[in-house]
């Protein structure tokens, strides 16, 4: 089998046409909870399993997802309800399940052409025209999909038949996805559906030029996380974790990144450990494990001990 002509494909091929039509009421649905309504119930927290859940089914069903829009809405959805001083862990937790779908998602996707053209952290909402049932998608057969490879981190595109889905992940939903805020609270909510996903972008040679972007945004909010009252917040852990992952990623350039990455993070840990508040001995202990794990792969030649 070769590669399938996309005529000769529809969503129907998969799914009943009530399927669609759930998936953008679920997403509508999800778009118009303001941040009380959020912390009132556990409403947006159940509908994001729900759409992890389907997510989770197969390729046919992160396909459906990624062709609603739904990587730039879910991404929306989040940046609509943080702002004011309500947010914490209560709205992490029920974020946590839609930032994941997003991750699966991103993780499902060719990655289009480098989003540094256009502005990251402007996202606008995704409207999908009523009745609008596309199917933008290519499908291959096991004998043409056997020469596809995908990184090490995407997610198994083949359906039922062992034929590949390759869907391609917008320029919208790329920038929607390193939209800042996202990147920063998101991490927060799911941190290690976030490092999987970034891990995705980062071996993508399309994007190479957002990784150290990535990895400046992650540094700058841990160390954001060490100056909350004088004190070193629990929050710094899950951009320590994530930016862990991504600095032992072997496709990453880790001389380059951990030049950039690890000089702030050394300084910091260096005022710290004079100060010795709350949670400050633990950061260098983490900035001090992460060296060393660094180090175990050679990636500190000729970068760090210069400084």
């Amino acid at each position: 089998a070769g590669e399938v002509g996309e005529a000769e494909l529809a969503v129907a091929e998969w799914f009943h046409p009530c399927v669609p039509a759930l998936l953008e009421a679920l997403l509508l649905l999800m778009e118009t909870l303001t941040l009380s309504e959020v912390l009132g119930r556990s409403g947006l927290r159940m509908m994001g399993v729900l759409l992890h859940d389907f997510a989770r089914l197969g390729a046919p069903e992160r396909a459906l997802l990624l062709n609603r829009g739904a990587v730039t809405r879910l991404v929306c959805v989040l940046l609509a309800l943080r702002g004011g001083d309500v947010v914490g862990s209560k709205l992490h937790q029920e974020l946590a399940p839609a930032v994941a779908t997003v991750c699966l998602l991103v993780r499902s996707a060719e990655l289009a052409s480098d989003p540094a053209e256009g502005p990251a952290d402007e996202v606008d909402a995704v409207v999908v025209p009523e009745g609008e049932d596309k199917w933008d998608a290519r499908v291959l057969g096991p004998s043409v999909s056997a020469g596809v490879t995908p990184t090490p981190f995407a997610a198994d595109m083949r359906d039922g038949e062992g034929r590949l889905l390759l869907v391609r992940l917008g320029r919208r939903d790329l920038q929607a996805f390193l939209n800042r805020v996202f990147l920063e609270e998101g991490t927060l909510a799911a941190h290690a559906e976030m490092a999987q996903a970034l891990r995705h972008v980062v071996a993508s040679k399309s994007v190479c030029s957002e990784t150290l972007r990535i990895h400046t945004t992650l540094v700058d909010r841990m160390i954001e996380c060490t100056n909350f009252k004088n004190t070193t917040t629990v929050a710094y852990r899950a951009y320590m974790s994530a930016l862990m992952d991504m600095l032992l990623t072997p496709s990453a350039d880790t001389p380059v990144f951990v030049e950039h990455c690890l000089g702030p993070m050394l300084q910091r840990a260096e005022r710290l450990a004079t100060r010795q508040a709350a949670g400050d001995m633990e950061f260098v202990y983490s900035v001090a494990k992460l060296l060393y794990k660094v180090a175990l792969q050679g990636g500190l030649e000729n970068t760090m001990m210069k400084g």
